[in-house]
């Protein structure tokens, strides 16, 4: 986990060091496809280690 929790989250910040584990992150992309009304493919999982990855997706898929 981030040794400074209270700091701005960063584009280029892995999940892994915001302290999401596999299980964490299917449900943040389980909440980023209900929340942005997209589809997230099952192959496309393993591609989602930067917080850039994921708005990268999210705005390509809108």
């Amino acid at each position: 986990m981030t040794e400074e929790p209270d700091r701005p989250i960063s584009a280029d910040d892995t999940f892994v060091d915001l302290g999401l584990d596999s299980l964490k992150l299917v449900d943040l992309l389980g909440a980023a496809e209900m929340h942005f009304d997209i589809e997230v493919p099952d192959e496309e999982v393993g591609n989602f280690v930067r917080v850039r990855d994921l708005t990268d997706f999210v705005l390509g898929a809108k």
